[in-house]
């Protein structure tokens, strides 16, 4: 199955096809992915810059976001099954969200893009601020 992704993907691109105004595309690789604990870790008692905004998990899982265009909101979060799960006030709705994180061997701090966490909307690229 990654093979076959790989391909669609360096197809797509290959097309011509602008890609969100970029060449690049992330590779999700399964040994990639965080567990639980590691996604603990990584976000709780810390606040998480991307390119939309930042947000700022208590241990507790109390949620603070702070967006770059659109507003802030606040929330709760945990870890379900090795997913980060996040239920916000108004964003989306408030419906709860779940999702897997990833580690992005091809990212770094200055683009914002160490980690991916992925929605059914979009993939997400962030980074630890401390």
């Amino acid at each position: 199955m990654k093979k076959i992704c790989l391909y669609f993907a360096e197809g797509f691109l290959k097309s011509g096809v602008s890609v969100g105004g970029s060449s690049d595309y992330h590779k999700i690789l399964d040994e990639n992915r965080l567990t639980g604990q590691q996604i603990r870790s990584l976000v709780f008692g810390r606040k998480i810059i991307g390119l939309e905004g930042m947000i700022e998990r208590s241990n507790d899982g109390r949620l603070i976001y702070r967006g770059f265009i659109t507003g802030s909101d606040q929330g709760q979060s945990w870890i379900e099954n090795d997913l980060l799960c996040d239920q916000w006030q108004e964003r989306y709705g408030g419906h709860k969200i779940c999702y897997p994180v990833f580690r992005n061997p091809e990212g770094n701090p200055e683009n914002k893009d160490e980690y991916l966490y992925i929605t059914d909307l979009k993939i997400f690229p962030f980074s630890t601020l401390d």
